[in-house]
């Protein structure tokens, strides 16, 4: 059971829950999740493929029982190694009433 505040994100083509609080469930390494700051959650995926396209739920634990559905759009798959630095952060402000939620690119 998520602690209060917790994060929980969601792929929803196939219900697989990648990441709960601070543990992964998804055995593909290029999904990370962590701490920026007491109040910022951060989901990393490195790499992404076209085979990542589409919805994700991210669901906060908090008095509102908050959900955001994120959809993933892979314009073009990185040509670049496979220690490349490319990759795609969500981050969730779960301290905010109500939470919020930013998206980036990095690399």
């Amino acid at each position: 059971m998520l602690s209060l505040k917790e994060i929980a994100w969601t792929r929803v083509s196939d219900g697989a829950i990648l990441t709960a609080g601070n543990r992964t469930f998804t055995r593909d390494p290029r999904w990370q999740v962590s701490k920026k700051s007491a109040n910022i959650w951060v989901l990393n995926l490195r790499r992404a493929e076209h085979q990542d396209l589409g919805c994700y739920l991210c669901e906060i634990n908090d008095k509102h029982n908050t959900a955001y559905a994120v959809y993933l759009k892979v314009l073009h798959t990185p040509v670049a190694s496979p220690y490349s630095l490319q990759s795609v952060i969500l981050e969730v402000c779960a301290f905010k009433d109500p939470a919020g939620l930013a998206a980036s690119e990095k690399g």
